[in-house]
């Protein structure tokens, strides 16, 4: 699942107008979902070879939004894939292969599939 780095127009043009660099991102608030997300600082790393953060979201859930103005992509050229993985107890139910085959088929319409 491909994450971008997202701003709103106004917090992308006063902190990272000039781009993603180390010096924007050391003063640049972050959003952080929990203690275990590391996305921000994944690409954090990636852009600025530093170790802080910034939010990410989902592909999938930002072109609406985007589309309205509400928020920019800082720098549409970097982002994060995110391999996802379905897992499930090893026992042969036609329940758990209905499911999974769903899980499959959404995932092949929405999602970027492996280079």
């Amino acid at each position: 699942m491909r994450h971008h780095a997202i701003a709103s127009p106004s917090f992308a043009a006063h902190h990272v107008a000039q781009g993603m660099d180390a010096a924007a991102l050391a003063t640049a608030p972050m959003i952080v979902f929990n203690r275990k997300d590391d996305l921000q600082a994944r690409l954090v790393r990636r852009c600025s070879r530093t170790r802080d953060g910034r939010g990410l979201a989902p592909e999938g859930l930002l072109e609406r939004a985007r589309q309205a103005g509400r928020i920019v992509l800082p720098e549409p050229n970097r982002w994060l894939d995110v391999p996802l993985y379905w897992h499930h107890a090893a026992v042969c139910s036609s329940t758990f292969q209905h499911i999974t085959d769903a899980i499959r088929a959404t995932a092949a319409r929405h999602l970027r599939q492996r280079a």
